[in-house]
C-alpha cells in the first residue's frame, strides 16, 4: 500500500496491465509527471484498493455510473473530481482471467496518437506528461470513453458538491443559532438529512 499511496500523492495518470517475470501478471502505474512504478498485483486488485482509500463501494460505483451513460462494461470510476479513471483496451490476455483493459485519467488525457507501423494502423494515448499509454482500441472507441468520462464527471460533481453545500449551509446555521436547539428545529434537520440520503442512494 505505501508504493500506492506514494503514487496517489504524485497523481494518478495511468494504470496498465503488463507481464513480468517472477511475478506474473502486474499493473505498471503511471504519475502525473510521467514516473512509472511496477506492482506485482494485477488491475483489479489495485482499483479494490484505490474503492478502499477512498472509501467508496466499487461494486455501486459501477452500477450507478453505468446507468449515468447507459451501459455495463467500460464504466469510468470517479474516485475524486481529479480521479476519473477511463478504461481502454491495452493489450492481449494471455487467458481469459488476466484482463485486457487499463486505465489513463481524464484530466492527464492530452491527445490520442495515430500511427502506422508496418502497414498497420496503431492508436496511443499521449497524457499531459508526454508518456504514451499502449491502446488496442480505435480512435472513435477511446473518443467515446472520454465523452462518457466526462459525462460521468459531470453527474460526479452535480451529485457530490451539491449534497456538500446543501449540509455545510445547515452546519452554518446551528453554528450561529445562539439557543439549545428544539424538538421542532432537529425534526426539520431530520427530514433534510433523510432527503439528502435518498438522493444519494
Amino acid at each position: 500500500m505505501k508504493v500506492l499511496e506514494e503514487v496517489l500523492k504524485k497523481g494518478v495518470a495511468g494504470l496498465i496491465p503488463v507481464y513480468k517475470d517472477m511475478t506474473g501478471n502486474a499493473t505498471e502505474l503511471i504519475t502525473s509527471t510521467g514516473e512509472n512504478y511496477i506492482d506485482e498485483r494485477k488491475i483489479k486488485s489495485i482499483i479494490r484498493l484505490f474503492a478502499r482509500y477512498y472509501g467508496v463501494d466499487l461494486k455501486s460505483l459501477r452500477k450507478n455510473y453505468g446507468d449515468v451513460i447507459g451501459q455495463k462494461n467500460s464504466v469510468p470510476l470517479p474516485f475524486t473530481p481529479d480521479l476519473i479513471l477511463v478504461p481502454v483496451k491495452m493489450r492481449r490476455p494471455l487467458t481469459p482471467y488476466d484482463g485486457s483493459s487499463g486505465f489513463f485519467t481524464l484530466n492527464e488525457f492530452d491527445k490520442i496518437i495515430e500511427d502506422t507501423v508496418e502497414g498497420e494502423r496503431k492508436v496511443n494515448i499521449l497524457l499531459k506528461s508526454g508518456y504514451k499509454l499502449p491502446c488496442l482500441c480505435s480512435k472513435s472507441t477511446v473518443e467515446k470513453h472520454i465523452r462518457n468520462a466526462k459525462i460521468v464527471h459531470q453527474h460526479y460533481l452535480k451529485l457530490n458538491y451539491r449534497n456538500q453545500n446543501q449540509l455545510l449551509f445547515f452546519c452554518d446555521v446551528f453554528s450561529d443559532y445562539k439557543q439549545p436547539a428544539t424538538k421542532g428545529d432537529i425534526a426539520i434537520l431530520a427530514k433534510e438529512i433523510l432527503e439528502l440520503k435518498e438522493k444519494l442512494l
